[in-house]
C-alpha cells in the first residue's frame, strides 16, 4: 500500500515545526523508541543552514521534495566537499563530520520549498548538534566560488556568530 504524496503530515503543518540547533525548521516525526530518531525538515528557499556537526551520530537524509538540483550540502573540516541532493536522493554524514546545507533559489522560474526526512542514530532528535564556530568566512568563500552568493541569504548573526 503506498501514501499518497499529497497525505497531510501532521509534521508539514509548520505549527509542528520548530527551529532546530542547525538552523532549520523541523518536526519531530520519532523519538524515544529505540536507537533511532527521525525528523522531517523543510528548508524555504535561499536558506543556509549554521555550519554545525552531529557528535556521535551518523545522519541520513532523504530528499523527498525539492526543485532544480536540490540542495548542496558543504562538508569538510574545509567544507571542501561538494555535494547536490536532489528530490529522491539520500545523504549519509558520518558522526563529527562538520557541514552546511543550502538551498539556492534557481535561476529561472519560481523554487518551492525543500522538504527532507532526516534519520538520525541517536533516540533524541537534535541532542547531539554542535554548532560550530569561525565558519563565517570559509562559508562565504565556499558560496562566492561557486557562484551561489547572490543565490542565498546567510543570516547576518550566523556569520558573525562564525
Amino acid at each position: 500500500m503506498s501514501t499518497p504524496r499529497n497525505f497531510p503530515w501532521p509534521s508539514d503543518d509548520p505549527s509542528n515545526m520548530r527551529a532546530g540547533m542547525q538552523g532549520q525548521n523541523f518536526a519531530v516525526v520519532m523519538e524515544n523508541s529505540g536507537p533511532l530518531s527521525k525528523v522531517r525538515i523543510r528548508m524555504t528557499p535561499r536558506k543556509v543552514s549554521n555550519v554545525h556537526a552531529h557528535e556521535l551520530a551518523d545522519v541520513y537524509v532523504d530528499v523527498l521534495q525539492a526543485d532544480g538540483p536540490g540542495a548542496l550540502t558543504l562538508a569538510g573540516f574545509h567544507l571542501e566537499h561538494e555535494i547536490w541532493t536532489p528530490a529522491g536522493t539520500t545523504l549519509h554524514l558520518p558522526p563529527g563530520m562538520p557541514h552546511v546545507a543550502v538551498y539556492p533559489e534557481q535561476i529561472t522560474g519560481t523554487t518551492g520549498d525543500l522538504v527532507a526526512m532526516e534519520t538520525r542514530c541517536n533516540p533524541v532528535a537534535d541532542a547531539d548538534i554542535i554548532a560550530l564556530a569561525g565558519y563565517g568566512e570559509l562559508l562565504v568563500k565556499r558560496l562566492t566560488q561557486l557562484d551561489l552568493m547572490h543565490r542565498v541569504d546567510p543570516s547576518p548573526e550566523m556569520l558573525e556568530a562564525m
